[in-house]
């Protein structure tokens, strides 16, 4: 048999043994059928049956007692679930953006973890950590059945410490392939960029705009990627995507040639820079240039006339977070879309 089918197979039991437990056959408490009884009533290897049972044991659903076997986990025992907030103080984060985004995700497991009448605790770990600092945060964490990490960069630090022991999520900017093996044991909930890209792509053509110019005043790689993002779904839409990497320092500069166009502005933080600049130059976002942007939509209470743009849906993201926490779910990928809003007062929207 190959590994591949080994891996085939494996799944297929813990589907199988899964369905059992959830539909009570085998109720909380009760003893599974032994490896070698598995093995042959299914007409699998053992190696195969023992990583099934390990991939439900992962999931919380079954615990193994050595020299007594597996048994069915009790689906009453209340799961510890543990926000983990990025920064030494909480209710701050590195921006005011952030620090609304985190907010709204925290509201959005405080409205699930009210209908299941419990709570989240919460614990502050910045985000440049190591050494004896790192292990008493290790320590303190460990205590917790399933763990949110609301920013990626806290993500990559800590999981290590917990993989396959502990229900993982993490809330991601947008999704990126898994770079290492041990990324598979972390739920990733996300926006999914791509698809709010393609809707803006078509809501450009019908309203008879070709051509787009993607303004991103960051160098930063994440940034970079957002735009080739983008770019990509203008691509495929027909539409002409034009980007251009501009740092505030040049934007007196720049602006005078953006007159007349269809503008995605890639980083929210200079946003209000650029509307001053506008200002001095003349112009005024949405009448002379349709701009849009992206963000969680507090940033934008203070620019007059607020743009267009693409909400980042973190209160349901935060929702997703705690189901995924509460029913200690197995590793997976959630996208949901973000919105796009068209503001009331804006003077033009797409």
């Amino acid at each position: 048999m190959t590994p591949n089918e080994q891996k085939t197979f494996a799944g297929q039991l813990a589907d199988s043994l899964r369905s059992a437990i959830r539909s009570g056959q085998f109720p909380p408490g009760s003893k599974l059928p032994g490896e070698r009884k598995l093995s042959a009533y299914y007409g699998i290897c053992r190696a195969t049956v023992v990583a099934a049972l390990e991939k439900l044991e992962k999931e919380n659903l079954i615990k193994k007692i050595p020299a007594r076997g597996n048994f069915v986990q009790d689906a009453a025992v209340t799961p510890r679930i543990l926000l983990v907030w990025p920064g030494e103080e909480w209710g701050k984060a590195d921006t005011p953006e952030n620090t609304f985004a985190f907010f709204a995700f925290y509201r959005g497991m405080l409205h699930e973890a009210a209908k299941n009448s419990t709570e989240i605790s919460t614990i502050c770990v910045p985000q440049k950590i190591s050494g004896k600092a790192l292990e008493r945060y290790v320590t303190q964490i460990d205590a917790f059945d399933s763990i949110v990490f609301p920013q990626s960069q806290l993500g990559e630090l800590l999981p290590r410490h917990f993989l396959g022991r502990k229900t993982l999520i993490e809330r991601a900017s947008f999704f990126s392939p898994p770079v290492s093996p041990e990324r598979k044991y972390v739920s990733m909930l996300t926006p999914d960029y791509m698809l709010a890209f393609n809707q803006l792509a078509g809501r450009m053509l019908r309203s008879g705009r070709t051509e787009l110019t993607i303004l991103t005043p960051c160098g930063s790689e994440w940034f970079t990627e957002r735009a080739k993002m983008l770019a990509k779904a203008m691509k495929t839409a027909g539409v002409s995507a034009r980007q251009i990497g501009c740092p505030p320092g040049k934007f007196e500069k720049a602006i005078p040639s953006l007159r007349g166009k269809t503008i995605f502005f890639n980083h929210t933080r200079s946003l209000g820079l650029f509307y001053h600049f506008c200002m001095l130059a003349g112009l005024l976002p949405g009448r002379d240039m349709t701009l849009i942007t992206m963000c969680s939509g507090e940033t934008l209470s203070t620019l007059i006339p607020p743009p267009p743009y693409i909400k980042i849906p973190n209160y349901e993201i935060g929702r997703r977070a705690f189901q995924i926490a509460w029913k200690r779910s197995a590793p997976q990928i959630i996208a949901v879309p973000p919105d796009f809003v068209e503001v009331p007062n804006a003077v033009t929207a797409i």
